[in-house]
């Protein structure tokens, strides 16, 4: 016989996924959202939008900051005729939105437990005879409330489309000072370098000269003397000499050049030494050396009044400040020829001459780092502005300039040091916010581009 094979079909049953339970508030109870989702129930759906001010935004945060926020819920009929249950049916909540007021928060979603409103009562038979229940017959039940003896709760979600709170920013880093990446030149020295007791020897020998030679004019060149031959040379020494013996200036001017010397003596050749003994060989090979010295040393004092040196006399000598001004302006008015003929080398010549005018002007060197941007020379630039800032930090266009070229350069950290410098030393300088504002947005800080335009259309108006 034929034997049949029997076919099952076998159903597999599907994995149920574990329940999940969310806490109601305001209960020690926690919901099953299995029974949420498929238990029956009621289920009353509520929506509200509304635009709220700033200030309303910022009660509303105070209010759930304090847990004070609290919703009636209220029944009533359709037709809006009185209805003799609805202090039964009044309830209240009062939901736990602190995920709302949380930086950067947007929504949030919670479960609370519904309870009797204060105002809780069932209606009397007064009431019920004089406003009839819509079904006719009065509810049976009399006691308890319907949330509570149904465990009624709430699912409120809140959404709004900006933060309560915004996201805090982070923390802006700390940009350094121009100060800190550009040293300042100090300031010349005001006191005057103290004299060494050479020095002060010199100095003792020229006034001797020059008292010397007021005795010497008065003597022989006053009114009514006799014309200066060199054969009478011997004779005017020998009365000289005897006038200055009689009149004491000679001891006069003894007295002071011994005591200077004596302090030369003191100071560099003894060495410490309290006394030297003149009769042994180091006491002779000192007074030797020690003789040696000053003579060189009058020598020097002698020679720098009877024959002083000559010194090539600079360019700027002989002009005056109206004379130098005008040759440093026409330096300048051939440099911007050359650069609009695009030869940058004379330009360059022509600005460096003006350099050479006045080495101490930071305009001049902001000139010549100016055109070494325009002409693509960023290193020679860069050795400009800078040496030009150091000479003035607070000299707004060298900050901006230099700023500049450091984007150029892709240095954008060291840039912004340079343009907060400049708007800190120039808060009215349009151009400077105007540059603070296209490095924002090349730097894609949206908040601090903004703040910047703001001010710059402020100062703009």
């Amino acid at each position: 016989g034929l034997e049949g094979a029997g076919v099952g079909n076998v159903l597999e049953e599907e994995e149920e996924e574990p329940d999940v339970f969310e806490k109601i508030q305001r209960s020690n109870v926690k919901a099953s959202m299995r029974e949420e989702d498929k238990g029956a129930r009621l289920v009353f759906e509520h929506s509200h939008s509304c635009v709220m001010r700033a200030d309303q935004m910022t009660k509303l945060q105070q209010v759930i900051e304090h847990k004070s926020f609290s919703l009636d819920l209220t029944r009533s009929l359709r037709s809006e005729e009185a209805y003799v249950y609805a202090r039964k049916y009044k309830g209240t909540m009062s939901p736990d939105l602190a995920d709302l007021v949380k930086p950067d928060s947007t929504k949030t979603a919670v479960r609370c437990l519904v309870a009797p409103h204060e105002t809780y009562a069932q209606p009397t038979e007064e009431e019920l005879e004089e406003t009839p229940p819509p079904e006719g017959e009065p509810e049976e039940d009399t006691e308890a409330s319907p949330y509570v003896a149904a465990r009624t709760y709430c699912v409120l979600s809140v959404h709004s489309m900006r933060p309560i709170v915004p996201k805090a920013r982070p923390q802006r880093k700390v940009l350094p000072k121009v100060g800190d990446l550009i040293v300042s030149r100090p300031p010349a020295a005001l006191t005057k370098k103290e004299k060494t007791p050479y020095d002060l020897l010199e100095e003792e020998v020229r006034l001797v000269v020059e008292d010397l030679a007021d005795e010497y004019v008065a003597l022989f060149m006053g009114p009514g003397s006799e014309p200066l031959d060199a054969a009478g040379a011997d004779k005017r020494r020998q009365q000289a000499i005897f006038h200055l013996n009689s009149t004491e200036k000679y001891y006069e001017f003894k007295d002071r050049l011994a005591k200077v010397v004596s302090g030369v003596v003191k100071a560099h050749l003894m060495k410490g030494k309290d006394t030297v003994d003149a009769s042994s060989p180091e006491g002779k090979r000192f007074l030797s050396d020690c003789y040696s010295s000053l003579q060189s040393t009058l020598n020097k004092a002698l020679n720098a009044i009877f024959n002083p040196p000559t010194s090539a006399a600079k360019v700027t000598d002989n002009l005056s400040d109206e004379d130098l001004s005008r040759l440093i302006f026409e330096e300048l008015r051939l440099a911007s020829e050359a650069e609009l003929n695009l030869d940058f080398a004379l330009s360059a010549t022509h600005l460096n001459a003006r350099i050479l005018l006045r080495p101490l002007d930071h305009e001049l060197w902001y000139d010549y780092g100016s055109m070494c941007v325009r002409s693509g020379n960023w290193p020679k630039a860069e050795e400009c502005l800078r040496e030009a800032l150091a000479l003035d930090p607070r000299h707004v266009p060298s900050l901006t300039a230099y700023a500049v070229l450091l984007c150029l350069m892709d240095r954008f950290t060291n840039a912004e040091t340079y343009l907060r410098g400049a708007v800190d030393f120039e808060p009215e300088n349009q151009l400077a916010w105007a540059l603070c504002v296209l490095f924002y947005d090349l730097e894609s800080r949206d908040s601090e581009r903004r703040a910047a335009l703001r001010r710059y259309l402020d100062l703009t108006e």
